[in-house]
């Protein structure tokens, strides 16, 4: 797979959830402990049994080739996966972030943007310092509720306009 390829990891809830969850990509060699949307699907998950990988996003995307990726998840998951049932292929970050945008009534000035209650974070921190070692530390990265809302692109535009990429009015 060419290193500029877009890609996205699904996290699989094989039992008893049977769902799919399309989230996005983190380098897969990264420490783990500073994935947070991959440790907040895993904390909602707690004892189920999961797996998740990489995919390409223009894969995921193509209607034929999905159908081939599920398959492929079903033969890993030793067929428990479907189990003569239909299973749920959740996008929950974005439809969160939606739904957060309607109820701001569809804000072009956000004032929860990148609050402290929009972070998304793994329930884990006391475990994490329980265990000791560097996972007690604060993760690098920050993940927010806010990075999949349509606000996001609005921001991004303004901070384009102000580094004189281009003209922004909003």
């Amino acid at each position: 797979m060419p290193a500029e390829e877009k890609k996205l990891r699904l996290f699989v809830c094989v039992q008893p959830c049977k769902g799919v969850w399309a989230i996005p990509w983190y380098p897969m060699n990264a420490p783990r402990e500073y994935d947070d949307t991959l440790n907040l699907r895993f904390a909602e998950h707690p004892g189920h049994k999961t797996m998740w990988g990489d995919v390409p996003v223009k894969d995921w995307e193509n209607r034929k080739l999905r159908p081939q990726i599920v398959a492929k998840l079903q033969d890993e998951a030793g067929g428990e996966l479907l189990d003569g049932e239909f299973f749920d292929i959740k996008n929950t970050f974005d439809d969160d972030a939606f739904t957060c945008w309607k109820q701001h009534n569809r804000t072009t000035n956000c004032g929860d943007y990148r609050s402290d209650k929009k972070r998304l974070v793994a329930p884990t921190q006391e475990l994490r310092k329980d265990i000791g070692g560097g996972l007690a530390k604060k993760s690098p990265v920050s993940t927010f509720l806010c990075n999949f809302c349509p606000y996001q692109s609005i921001v991004m535009q303004r901070m384009r306009a102000d580094q004189g990429e281009y003209h922004f009015n909003g």
